[in-house]
């Protein structure tokens, strides 16, 4: 039998064993958060590095903004600007973070690989676009499948507009999207949405479509604004419970158009930054990822 001293004494240092244990398990999943962390640094830096550096050119003002919910985002522009007829690519992977990702990361490589053939670059934009969809949509499956709930896998897709211009100002745009792309005549301000002519991307290896591409051209200092809907869809209040019902009002289409109107005049760099500001002052916290690209002709 043990004295009243013993068991106080074992007590004790039971108490302090297990406080020794949950503080060493405490630690190691800090390291492990540390760990998991610092990946997904390294993620984000990968993934930002593919992105192009937009800049100038004799013929336009480009300027280009992204900004992730999370370490890994889902948006996606590219430019292919070393030759004509230029190319350009702008998207969107359903969700954010580290599945959306990875989608986004290997829609980039499918539109580089085609990138690299001159005669690809000259097929009409659906034969293209229908060529990367079947390389997303069995990479999807070969790669992803087994690592997605259906839930996640049904819902993974992307939007995805092609677009091919030249020095003058012509352009075709031929895809799907989240949030319709957009011109602003400089002369009047008026507004020309943009409307899908394609479907979503990863969805299905192969889909009945047309070949009719968007056409139109852009005279000086007119704007084509593409946007993600994490713009448009910024909330001013926090994020319901689940379950329970209740209206958030959005940045919403409106309020993109009218900054863009009354900014116009400045540099694609200068508008973005105050359609950001904008949003920052009106969102509570970011939910999506943000992504603004916008041309101005010289």
């Amino acid at each position: 039998l043990f004295a009243d001293e013993d068991l106080e004494f074992l007590n004790v240092f039971a108490a302090q064993a297990a406080i020794s244990l949950e503080n060493a398990r405490l630690h190691e999943k800090m390291l492990q958060n540390a760990r998991f962390e610092q990946e997904m640094q390294i993620a984000r830096d990968i993934q930002t590095s593919i992105l192009p550096k937009v800049s100038d050119t004799p013929e336009y003002h480009i300027s280009a903004f992204m900004r992730t919910a999370t370490e890994v985002g889902g948006d996606y522009y590219d430019l292919f600007m070393e030759k004509e007829p230029y190319l350009g690519v702008f998207g969107d992977v359903s969700g954010h973070g580290l599945k959306s990702g990875l989608v986004m990361m290997m829609a980039e490589v499918a539109f580089n690989a085609f990138m690299r053939y001159d005669a690809l670059r000259q097929e009409p934009l659906s034969s293209l676009y229908q060529q990367i969809n079947a390389t997303l949509f069995n990479n999807i499956q070969g790669r992803l499948a087994n690592r997605l709930t259906g839930h996640e896998y049904s819902a993974m897709y992307m939007t995805f507009r092609l677009f091919r211009f030249d020095k003058i100002g012509n352009f075709e745009i031929f895809g799907s999207d989240h949030a319709e792309p957009f011109i602003c005549r400089a002369s009047t301000g008026e507004i020309k949405t943009i409307s899908s002519t394609g479907f979503l991307i990863g969805i299905m290896e192969n889909a009945a479509l047309g070949d009719e591409s968007y056409r139109f051209s852009l005279k000086k200092d007119d704007l084509l604004v593409f946007y993600s809907d994490g713009i448009e869809e910024a909330h001013r209040e926090p994020k319901p419970i689940k379950y329970r019902k209740h209206h958030r009002e959005e940045f919403g289409k409106d309020r993109i158009y009218s900054l863009i109107q009354e900014n116009r005049h400045l540099l694609p760099e200068e508008i973005i930054k105050r359609v950001i500001d904008s949003v920052d002052q009106w969102l509570h916290e970011q939910e999506d990822d943000i992504t603004l690209l916008i041309f101005k002709k010289k």
